[in-house]
This record gives C-alpha cells, sequence and structure tokens, in this order.
C-alpha cells in the first residue's frame, strides 16, 4: 500500500488494488489485505474513478459486489480491524444505510482511537445525517493526529462540506478550494466548490471554477449528479436533501446546464 502513502489517485489506486488481489491469491487468509482490497475498491466506487468513472452502471454494481465480498473475508477472518469497519461505513453509505454507516465508523473508532480517516468519516457522516453542525472538531482532531495524512484531500472535503451545509459560504469555500488543490480528481468537492462560489454572491469565480470542472471532469451534468445522489447514493434525511437542493441552486447560477 506505499504506492497509496505516495498519492491517492485513480493510476494509483488502480495498481494498488492489483497488488492486493495478487497478494490474495498467494495468502488468501490475510484479514488486513481483504480490507484493504475493500476499501480500495470503494475508494473508487464512491470516487467515481477507474471503471466507475464511465456510465456503466453495471460497473458500479460489480464494483461495490466486489468489495462487499471482501468486507465478508475480513470479517470472517478478523472482526477486530478497525479499517474493516470504516470500509463497511462507506458500503452502508452506498446502500443508503447511513445511520448504520454512522454505527460503523464509530465501532471503527473504538477499535481505533488514533485512525484520523475514521474521524472525518464519521464527521461526513454526521453531515449525511442532518448534523454538520457536530462535525468540524472531528474534522480538525482528524487534521491533528495526521496532518500529512495522504487523505488530507478528504479532511478538507468534509470540512467544506460541513460549513456548506450550515450554509456558511465563505468558510466553505477556504475548505472546498484547498480540497480540489489536493486532489484534482474528484468530482464533489468541485460541484460544492462552484455551487459555494454562487451561493456567496461571487459570480466570476463560481464560472471560472465551473470552468476549471468541466476542463478537468468533463461530463458532469445536473442530472448527472442528480442521478448520483437520488439513485447511487441514496439519502432521503430532510436535512440533507435541502442541502442538495441549495447545492443545486448554486450550480444553476454558476451556468452549469
Amino acid at each position: 500500500m506505499a504506492i497509496l502513502i505516495d498519492s491517492v489517485t485513480p493510476q494509483h489506486n488502480l495498481i494498488a488494488r492489483k497488488y492486493l488481489q495478487d497478494s490474495l491469491q498467494l495468502s488468501p487468509q490475510s484479514a488486513i489485505a481483504w480490507s484493504q482490497l475493500a476499501d480500495v475498491l470503494m475508494r473508487d466506487y464512491l470516487n467515481r474513478w477507474n471503471e466507475a468513472a464511465g456510465t456503466d452502471s453495471n460497473a458500479r454494481i460489480e464494483l461495490l459486489n466486489q468489495a462487499e465480498h471482501a468486507l465478508q473475508q475480513a470479517f470472517s477472518l478478523d472482526p477486530t480491524i478497525a479499517l474493516t469497519h470504516m470500509d463497511d461505513g462507506f458500503i452502508r453509505r452506498a446502500k443508503g444505510d447511513h445511520q448504520g454507516a454512522l454505527d460503523a465508523f464509530e465501532r471503527a473508532l473504538a477499535l481505533d482511537p488514533n485512525l484520523a480517516l475514521a474521524y472525518a468519516q464519521k464527521a461526513n457522516q454526521l453531515v449525511l445525517t442532518g448534523r454538520p453542525k457536530e462535525a468540524p472538531p472531528l474534522v480538525l482532531k482528524a487534521i491533528r493526529l495526521s496532518p500529512r495524512d495522504p487523505a488530507r484531500s478528504v479532511f478538507s472535503w468534509v470540512l467544506g462540506r460541513a460549513y456548506f451545509a450550515m450554509g456558511n459560504y465563505d468558510d466553505a469555500i477556504v475548505w472546498l478550494r484547498r480540497a480540489v488543490e489536493e486532489r484534482r480528481t474528484v468530482w464533489f468537492s468541485r460541484a460544492h466548490l462552484v455551487s459555494a462560489f454562487a451561493l456567496a454572491g461571487k459570480q466570476t469565480e463560481a464560472v471560472d471554477a465551473l470552468n476549471d470542472f468541466n476542463g478537468a471532469l468533463p461530463g458532469y451534468t445536473l442530472a448527472r449528479i442528480h442521478d448520483i445522489y437520488s439513485q447511487e447514493i441514496p439519502n432521503q434525511h430532510l436535512a440533507f436533501q435541502s442541502t442538495l437542493n441549495e447545492l443545486f441552486k448554486g450550480l444553476q447560477q454558476a451556468g452549469m446546464k
């Protein structure tokens, strides 16, 4: 997994997946390898990387199925690995079980109170369950625990998302801009940055950010983003739906079609 410590990119994620699959062919009783495999599969699924980047829904479903299989293998071998419970949270999130995902991230932290990414993901899940005000202290703790973490862009994204959900668009911009700079291959931080600029009344910056988004990751439209949130990452929580409405309002104001 050293390749992901260097930098987390779609290409590195795919290489890590191949290494893990080869390793498990040789040593299928490694719970940590199965857990790491579930982790990289879900990273592709949630970030829409590699085969998940296209419009083939079957490819995405297959990724999720593979991640669930890897998770089950990891749990059957050793249910005490914190990363496995964090992966469980990712899978539950993808399937719309948001309270179950929150519970899974809390179990991960109970097993490893120093797992910085689990604090950030618990914070992310609090946003998804309508509790964004509780999220920033958890993300700031993650940053203190691991200031040079390979997943530091996730910390920035979650903090930006929390401020966005609270309607604090100026602070959201600070962290969302940082998230985009740290990992330019993720669509959702870009979409929220565009919307935050527009909702903060910074139309020129919103248009520039939208043009940069379209140039870096072409093909994202209002309809496509709506489908992602309604079908691929379902969440009917009323507070979160209100945040989504604001996201779409800002994207429309910026000129996204």
